[in-house]
């Protein structure tokens, strides 16, 4: 279908021809491209349209339409440009029927734009992955230029960051699409560029076609990287990513960095599986320029201009764009506006109509647009970096590539799967349990020696050792044991609170005992009477409970004035796996109370040693 939109009734006419798909992916978007178009158109014709060489020639736009197909598209633009005969062509979104499109155009030496995603490269052209091109490799559509970075050139910033952490072994894998192929592509040349080692490297079927066949095939992937064991996974797909990570988690397969494109589809519905994922893309200003750009706006996200920090003619830009068309216009739209820009500088900056004279002026242009500084490089490629951010918490983006544009330092490796979630609790760790494995085994040895001593209690050693004091101190320590556990390993303010009442009367009870007996001794041994006197165990056993008594009231009212609380520790911002709860007794009432209970605790201690020495 051919479309003609005139902006002024003129004699001298400029026409710029339009190529977009109807079908496929990028159909949509294709639209807001037209629609910047022709608001471009306008804007130059009210201005006087363009002026070449002194004339002033207004824009008129051909729009022709083509299917999502590479036989159509070669076929569509052939027949476009006769009927049309355009002075200018602007291509469509997509780097598939871009480099198609590009060819003939260029066959016809006519100046021609692709559109973001497109590329006139000749390594594409001759990857076989795309179309045939005629142009020998190594050599660009002479009349091509492009507006973003290549497709093939989308992983280079992310393979160039991860060869500074040293990795080696690199899977890659693609879905049957044109663009990703062109990616998957352009990942293996530059494996090839970095010396890496491309260990992996197949396709799935994309899930837009056949969703339950990629899943199947996804699977089967992932048991193969099971064995091969990559240090990155490279997913060169808009379609399978969180389906891949969906899978890989179920099965505990880990690499040590996942890198994959943005936007893939279904990151939205498995955010916590995609935290710590590598993400390549294109840098726009506004992710680089956080004083220009309010990124805390979300709706900046998907219309790059609400901003009231964001550039005034952005800003005006998109409001005329929104009254024109009722939406705001995103980057598809500032990326259409800027091609009109582009043909505008190049067409007045040549002053000709001579396709080699406005080329050469197109090599070696350097404008600044909505998009920021545009120009080329030797390939007729645009000369902008790519970006890659890596998904953080609550899925914000972190750049971390380029290195001019890092927000965060790049996280390598990624955490495993399970070091991704807390395991609060006990027995949760190896080192858990062989702590619990030690108080236990102690506690179980106390145990049965208290069993002991309550079996031989008659024969006259134990009974000289004063069984009960014995059993006593071993229930004593048993508490103190048990301390251990609920202090090492706590996971509520109920366990803090426990190891202080474990270990006061534990102590209480040990000590107690232990005292109980030496000052049962001392009367015997250090009394200067020869009367006959008895020391029963009723007589003795107040001792032990006035300690324990006096250790329980100063525990009571520590817990009440000042409670122990369980903390959360981080040990590892990314590993969760590794955070524990830690008791805190950090108030002044935990100091006070534990220099009392300790000052308690010594004085009997020393009184008993003062007594055992005068025994002695």
């Amino acid at each position: 279908v051919l479309l003609v939109a005139q902006g002024t009734v003129s004699q001298n006419v400029f026409r710029v021809g339009y190529i977009y798909p109807t079908t496929g992916p990028f159909a949509s978007n294709s639209l807001i491209v037209r629609d910047a178009h022709m608001m471009w158109m306008k804007n130059v014709n009210d201005r006087g349209g363009l002026l070449i060489n002194g004339t002033s020639y207004n824009v008129t736009f051909g729009f022709k339409t083509i299917l999502w197909d590479p036989v159509d598209a070669r076929n569509g633009t052939e027949d476009f440009i006769q009927e049309f005969q355009p002075h200018f062509l602007l291509l469509p979104h997509s780097s598939f029927l871009g480099a198609i499109t590009a060819e003939v155009a260029s066959n016809h030496k006519i100046n021609n734009i692709l559109t973001a995603s497109g590329s006139p490269s000749v390594f594409e052209c001759d990857s076989n992955l795309l179309a045939p091109c005629d142009f020998p490799f190594g050599r660009r559509m002479p009349y091509s230029a492009s507006l973003t970075i290549p497709a093939t050139n989308i992983m280079v910033e992310g393979l160039n960051l991860l060869v500074i952490e040293n990795i080696k072994t690199i899977a890659l894998y693609w879905d049957e699409s044109e663009l990703s192929e062109a990616v998957a592509a352009g990942a293996r040349r530059t494996i090839e560029l970095l010396g890496l080692e491309l260990v992996y490297n197949t396709s799935v079927p994309n899930d837009f076609s056949d969703p339950e066949k990629q899943i199947v095939a996804l699977t089967g992937v992932i048991q193969d990287l099971q064995d091969i064991k990559p240090d990155v996974v490279i997913a060169a797909t808009y379609s399978s990513c969180a389906n891949f990570l969906e899978i890989a988690k179920a099965v505990d397969f880990n690499a040590n960095a996942y890198l994959m494109m943005h936007p893939c589809a279904g990151f939205e519905q498995f955010k916590e599986d995609t935290q710590f994922v590598l993400v390549a893309g294109e840098v726009w200003d506004r992710r680089l320029k956080t004083d220009i750009y309010d990124e805390s706006d979300p709706r900046v996200r998907y219309h790059h201009f609400l901003s009231n920090r964001t550039t005034t003619s952005a800003q005006r830009f998109a409001s005329e764009f929104n009254e024109l068309y009722g939406m705001y216009p995103g980057y598809n739209g500032m990326a259409g506006y800027t091609e009109g820009y582009i043909i505008q500088h190049a067409m007045e900056t040549a002053n000709s109509f001579d396709p080699d004279v406005i080329q050469d002026v197109i090599n070696t242009i350097s404008i600044s647009g909505f998009c920021g500084p545009y120009s080329l490089d030797q390939f007729g490629e645009s000369t902008r970096q790519g970006i890659t951010y890596q998904i953080g918490e609550d899925f914000t983006n972190e750049i971390v590539a380029p290195l001019f544009g890092v927000t965060k330092q790049l996280v390598y490796p990624v955490p495993t799967w399970s070091q991704r979630h807390t395991t609060y609790g006990w027995y949760k760790r190896a080192s858990e349990r062989v702590i619990l494995a030690a108080v236990a085994f102690v506690m179980l040895t106390t145990l049965g020696l208290m069993i002991w001593v309550f079996a031989y209690r008659t024969h006259r050693v134990i009974r000289a050792a004063q069984p009960l004091f014995v059993v006593l101190t071993l229930l004593g320590t048993m508490l103190m044991y048990g301390a251990v556990a609920f202090w090492t390993l706590p996971t509520d303010d109920a366990h803090c609170n426990l190891v202080r009442w474990l270990l006061g009367i534990g102590f209480g009870l040990t000590y107690g005992a232990i005292f109980a007996r030496i000052y049962r001794i001392g009367e015997i041994f250090l009394t200067k009477s020869l009367d006959v006197f008895k020391l029963t165990n009723m007589m003795i056993i107040p001792i032990v409970a006035g300690i324990v008594a006096i250790e329980a009231v100063i525990l009571t009212i520590w817990t009440i004035v000042s409670r122990s609380r369980a903390v959360l520790e981080i040990a590892d911002p990314y590993i969760k796996s590794d955070d524990y709860y830690a008791c805190t007794h950090e108030s002044t009432a935990d100091k006070v109370f534990l220099g009392i209970i300790s000052a308690f605790n010594i004085a009997v201690l020393l009184y008993g040693v003062y007594l055992a020495a005068r025994i002695w």
